[in-house]
């Protein structure tokens, strides 16, 4: 169709209905920030309906993360970790579901090791039996006639 000066589209318009509202009102107060606020100033907790979401789930930790790395380099070190976990021969994959994360925890118990030494993930260790070794007592030596102990041989002094 075409429009013109006199045969113009109408004006597009979107119409509510004010009985059908898809707002709550009984949780105005659970999300007016200046109450949100005060009441963690009063209490030093936040309120349930905000610590409850997702993002909040877990409560604030306050440490020294001075040393923490950016996530450029976090995310190369996570990329490192799944080119070498791909190139491990398929029949060790497949032990681990396809699944960096469980190598990981495999390789983290030591109850693991002579699995993993089995799989060739780590070098054998080489256990080395060392005998036990009786102490020995020193070895007596008999006193020369001359009262001093030695070897039997007679000093220059006599």
């Amino acid at each position: 169709m075409f429009y013109t000066k006199y045969n113009r589209p109408r004006n597009p318009s979107i119409k509510f209905d004010p009985m059908n509202s898809r707002t709550i009102g009984s949780e105005k107060d659970s999300c007016d920030i200046n109450l949100i606020l005060e009441t963690y100033k009063s209490t030093g907790k936040l309120p349930n309906t905000v610590a409850n979401r997702s993002f909040m789930a877990r409560n604030p930790m306050y440490g020294d993360f001075s040393n923490a790395t950016d996530y450029t380099t976090v995310r190369y070190a996570l990329d490192e970790a799944n080119r070498m976990f791909m190139e491990l021969p398929a029949k060790v994959r497949k032990r681990f579901d396809n699944d960096p994360q469980k190598l990981v925890a495999f390789l983290s118990d030591e109850a693991n090791r002579d699995e993993a030494e089995e799989l060739g993930l780590i070098e054998k260790t080489i256990k080395q039996i060392v005998p036990a070794v009786k102490p020995t007592e020193p070895a007596r030596t008999e006193k020369s006639e001359g009262g001093e102990s030695g070897t039997g041989a007679q000093s220059a002094t006599e």
